[in-house]
């Protein structure tokens, strides 16, 4: 198991109780039904087992503390004797790429057919993602070549395509290397032992307010980029392992963030839906046991005096646990900018630009590659599709389309398709289109929309166009991770539907609520409803920053450097064509992102006339 990383601890007493009283208490969810408690159950009923956050997020195989990362080390190599062949061609990758003759080494390699391959990847998770990085960073490499040989290829030999198109059927993602491979599975631990020698604190990218995050107090086992290493290179240079490791520690810090916003979400739902029901049975009454009306009439106000007083003492606890909650939460997003805002003095952007970035491209939406990829030796079902261009031949089974979130069904994965001759499969096989890596492929920024309430979707806005696309990126994603999305997306539509059902209630729309109850209302509430309101709107602020900051690297390293504005090539020939002037996900990167950011300042509060 990963080496604990300590979240900062919580001193206010508020926030201990709340976790407390969450602990004891059930929440009405649409998430499993197996796991979670049915619909409308009573909420003094015993908790399911998911009634815990962590044991919530672990059931989309998200890890409490360190988020959408593994919660075990990833597999550095495989162990399986058919692809030891493969594993060694990727350790001289980068000598091969240089010297031109990658794809001579490639199409050299043995052919393992589709059978052994899901024979031998049955249930070994580890492995699959394992194999997923390295067939698809092998495919990249093909397909884009390096050295002097830099014509795009429109194919993938079957040595290849089949194993790579069959463990991500089994993963139930696209079989092509995205951030999922190259940044939450591609590293491993290295010894330090000058942070050893020097102690302290060598979490050197947070300060200030970012201190709530920070692991100061174990310094030799940090999952940083100083104490990594990547298991699978295209260069082999340290620009290329810090961008790659750098993206992980925004994943890992970001992570943090997770448990607490579903705290603050609980606590909301609660405070509006919960009762707090009143032991306090007050007297007995006359010694003869008879209750006259009058003494039945003083029970009844003396309970009711103790229910509002224990209602307004508990809101008034579980709303500063919102607020402390939402505090924490900024602080890791300003550290995720932190991290974000060191990458110039990490990695060069012209050697970003022409030898990291072509390798993250894809096939799709790609004038370098206009029709897709051939995927040789891959049978795909019909119906099945083949992706966003071409369709499927043959009869077997398979995941060539991609989608926009939707799970195939499990068992097909233990389907066999037709054995074909080595010849027959390195001449068939369907044409595909993916999108390339991209960080639209990371769970942690569409999370942190859902629970503060960003809609994206709004009608008429300029975002819908890339909210569409951020969607669709969730076919790439590990497929817990796709739900966990799924699920907070449901629990906000939910809050639309007709009245009468109980109410589910989002971070934002308790905020909301707060603002109107205020209105009127007595100075001192007004006063902690503006404290709530700041809360939250500085979380969206902290997420605009981000976004901010990222559209200044994308200018960097992207923008500034078409046409040979950021200076001279450092080799890779043609390579910076690669991506055919586009992001690497298909999309232009500036277009793609503003209206994210701009709908992202839309759902801030204050000054608009909530409330407050």
């Amino acid at each position: 198991m990963l080496p604990c990383l300590k979240s900062s601890s919580v001193s206010n007493h508020g926030f201990r109780l709340l976790i407390f009283r969450l602990s004891l208490t059930s929440f009405h969810t649409p998430y499993p039904q197996s796991r979670c408690m049915p619909p409308h159950s009573p909420p003094r009923s015993p908790p399911p087992p998911c009634s815990t956050i962590s044991a919530f997020l672990r059931s989309f195989g998200i890890d409490p503390v360190h988020g959408f990362l593994p919660s075990s080390w990833p597999l550095p190599r495989l162990p399986y004797l058919a692809f030891q062949a493969h594993e060694d061609l990727a350790a001289v990758l980068p000598q091969l790429l240089v010297s031109s003759t990658a794809r001579a080494a490639i199409e050299a390699l043995p052919l393992v057919k589709s059978t052994s391959t899901r024979n031998l990847f049955n249930n070994n998770e580890p492995a699959q993602r394992r194999a997923l990085l390295l067939f698809g960073g092998l495919a990249s490499a093909y397909v884009w070549g390096g050295g002097t040989d830099v014509t795009p290829r429109d194919y993938l030999p079957a040595c290849i395509a089949v194993p790579l198109y069959e463990v991500a059927r089994m993963l139930e993602t696209c079989p092509i290397l995205s951030h999922q491979s190259n940044c939450l599975y591609n590293w491993k631990k290295v010894a330090s032992e000058k942070a050893k020698e020097k102690g302290g604190n060598v979490n050197r990218m947070h300060n200030g307010d970012e201190d709530a995050c920070s692991d100061s107090d174990n310094p030799s086992n940090p999952l940083q980029a100083q104490n990594l290493a990547l298991t699978f290179s295209f260069t082999g240079d340290d620009n290329e392992r810090m961008f790659y490791l750098l993206s992980l520690e925004i994943e890992m810090v970001g992570a943090r963030a997770l448990p607490l916003l579903e705290t603050a979400r609980r606590a909301a739902h609660h405070l509006l839906n919960a009762s707090y029901p009143c032991s306090w049975k007050g007297d007995e009454g006359e010694e003869n046991g008879m209750k006259t009306e009058q003494h039945h009439q003083q029970q009844q106000q003396q309970q009711q005096q103790q229910e509002v007083y224990l209602q307004q003492e508990s809101r008034e606890v579980e709303e500063k646990a919102i607020i402390d909650a939402l505090i924490q939460v900024r602080a890791c997003i300003r550290a995720c900018q932190s991290i974000l805002l060191s990458m110039p003095r990490h990695v060069d952007p012209v050697f970003f630009f022409h030898r990291i970035r072509p390798y993250l491209s894809g096939w799709r939406n790609n004038p370098s590659v206009p029709q897709g990829i051939i995927y040789r030796g891959v049978v795909v079902g019909e119906g099945e599709g083949g992706g966003e261009v071409g369709g499927g031949r043959g009869r077997g089974r398979g995941r060539g389309r991609e989608d926009a979130g939707q799970s195939s069904n499990e068992n097909e994965h233990q389907q066999e398709g037709d054995d074909y001759s080595e010849q027959e499969l390195d001449e068939r096989g369907p044409r595909l289109s993916y999108s390339g890596g991209s960080a639209a492929q990371s769970s942690l920024l569409p999370s942190l929309d859902l629970y503060l309430g960003v809609n994206h979707d709004e009608a008429g806005t300029r975002s819908q166009s890339s909210y569409q696309f951020v969607k669709a990126m969730r076919a790439y994603m590990p497929k817990g991770h796709r739900r966990f999305l799924e699920a907070l997306e449901e629990d906000v539509k939910i809050e639309d539907e007709e009245e009468g059902r109980e109410k589910r209630m989002s971070i934002r729309r308790y905020v909301l609520w707060r603002c109107e109850e205020c209105e009127g209302g007595k100075e001192e509430r007004k006063e902690d409803g503006l404290r709530l309101v700041r809360a939250y709107d500085g979380c969206v602020e902290a997420l605009v920053a981000f976004r901010m900051s990222h559209l200044g690297i994308v200018h960097l390293y992207i923008t500034h450097q078409q046409g040979g504005k950021g200076g001279r090539k450092k080799g890779g020939g043609g390579l910076e064509e690669a991506a055919g002037g586009k992001g690497t996900g298909g999309q232009a990167p500036k277009e793609f992102l503003k209206p994210l950011r701009d709908q992202t300042a839309a759902a801030l509060l204050e000054g608009k006339g909530k409330g407050v």
